[in-house]
């Protein structure tokens, strides 16, 4: 009778085994790759042809008007910031001051086709959107109205509560539970009561705690994990630049560093800067983040920039993405180096591109 039953029960042993091989393979983390690359561009000042170029990494091909073919119509005047937020993408339409152009476009970032548009327009004219950044499943939006406004990133609505700073703001950097953002000295807003400052909200609250003073137009703006957030702000005619280190637990700016910055990114224990963007020699280099210094150019095969834009950071990879206009009227070019500094890919976008947003997938 025994060994009637072990053929039986070796068979049956195999098959849990089997199984239970099975069930930890699928268990096992998957590794993920980058796929794809989107870009933003901004278009030509009202001529409302913003728009969203795709790079797919796995088949070498790119579509440089891939929102407008998914979704089969134009994305809209001036676009200015492209972020993804968990299972969403954010795109930013700042519109025309008087029109009611503005508004934020969310997207499905595995088909690109849109979910919602949300509205950033008043009776008679838009709140004028300039970039978003995110915190505990909410988006906040700074606006040129001097207003910042709060999407729910579930039902994404806008809040009815608002945060006014009194200034035509710009970027925008989250830290412990604040948001930083700066207050420029846009020429089309010169009548703003608040300029050259950083505002600082406790998100908690959703209130406005204080005004930092600092340099002449400030519009850039990027948070570290170390305790201090970098202000950049905008090149005088005929002069140089200037940017600035805060620390966060007093608030008050601790360094004052000269040169030209057209942007500054950070992601973990790394900064980017562009410098001298709108020189003959622009460069890519990195960010001291506890000194505060510009240090080596981060290209390190002689790639040539004509004026960069944005610095978008792969945080899968530590790969980056610099966009580059070469004017005003052409196509751009975003070029995505490996994390050593090289050229992997170069993407054509239309004019003006600006920042880029990655695609991941499993191997």
């Amino acid at each position: 009778m025994k060994q009637k039953f072990l053929p039986a029960l070796l068979l049956l042993s195999l098959a849990i085994f089997q199984a239970c091989k099975k069930d930890r393979e699928e268990n096992q983390p998957k590794e993920q790759e980058t796929i794809g690359v989107y870009v933003l561009y901004e278009g030509t000042m009202g001529q409302n042809n913003s728009g969203i170029a795709y790079y797919d990494l796995k088949t070498s091909q790119s579509n440089p008007d891939y929102f407008k073919t998914v979704n089969g119509y134009d994305l809209g005047e001036t676009a200015n910031d492209l972020q993804q937020y968990g299972s969403k993408i954010y795109c930013v339409v700042t519109g025309k001051k008087d029109e009611k152009q503005s508004f934020v476009e969310v997207i499905n970032p595995v088909t690109g086709k849109s979910i919602k548009r949300i509205s950033f327009n008043g009776a008679s004219s838009g709140f004028l959107p300039r970039y978003i950044a995110f915190h505990k499943n909410k988006a906040y939006v700074s606006n040129y109205d001097g207003k910042i406004r709060r999407i729910d990133t579930a039902s994404l609505q806008i809040d009815e509560q608002q945060v006014e700073t009194g200034g035509a703001m710009e970027k925008m950097a989250i830290v412990n539970d604040k948001l930083y953002v700066v207050n420029s000295d846009h020429y089309d807003f010169r009548d703003a009561p608040n300029k050259h400052t950083v505002s600082v909200i406790d998100l908690n609250t959703f209130t406005k705690i204080k005004d930092i003073p600092v340099t002449t137009n400030p519009v850039k703006i990027a948070g570290s994990k170390n305790g201090d957030v970098f202000v950049a702000s905008s090149i005088p005619w005929g002069g140089i630049g200037t940017y600035q280190k805060i620390n966060l637990q007093t608030d008050a700016v601790t360094s004052t560093f000269s040169a030209s910055i057209g942007d500054i990114t950070i992601h973990e224990n790394k900064g980017f800067a562009i410098v001298d963007p709108y020189t003959s020699n622009p460069a890519v280099k990195e960010l001291n983040l506890s000194t505060g210094e510009l240090g080596n150019s981060f290209i390190t095969d002689g790639t040539q920039l004509k004026s960069p834009n944005r610095i978008s950071v792969n945080t899968l990879t530590n790969e980056i993405v610099v966009s580059d206009v070469p004017d005003y009227t052409s196509p751009g070019k975003a070029y995505y180096f490996k994390a050593d500094g090289k050229l992997a890919v170069t993407i054509t976008t239309g004019i003006n591109p600006n920042s880029a947003v990655f695609i991941y997938g499993t191997k």
